[in-house]
């Protein structure tokens, strides 16, 4: 394999606060899942992209249509 393309990582949940990880709440295995994704992020051969496969005007349209969907079936059974 040349390389890796990611979209999603375990612990990107983790990383959104850096209090998080300076805790001295977070457990052994969460920091291992921390450090890893450090080493691979600093690698030549892998390409992380934003996590946003959501983000598409099709996807979009589709999340306000079962939004409107299942606020009419709501008021339909109250």
């Amino acid at each position: 394999m040349a390389g890796a393309g990611l979209d999603v990582t375990e612990e990107e949940m983790l990383l959104e606060s850096m209090s998080v990880v300076m805790s001295d709440k977070i457990s052994k295995n969460n920091l291992q899942q921390v450090l890893s994704f450090h080493m691979l992020r600093d690698r030549d051969d892998v390409v992380f992209t934003p996590h946003n496969a959501f983000n598409t005007v099709e996807a979009i349209e589709r999340i306000v249509d079962t939004t409107i969907r299942n606020i009419k079936d709501f008021c339909d059974k109250n």
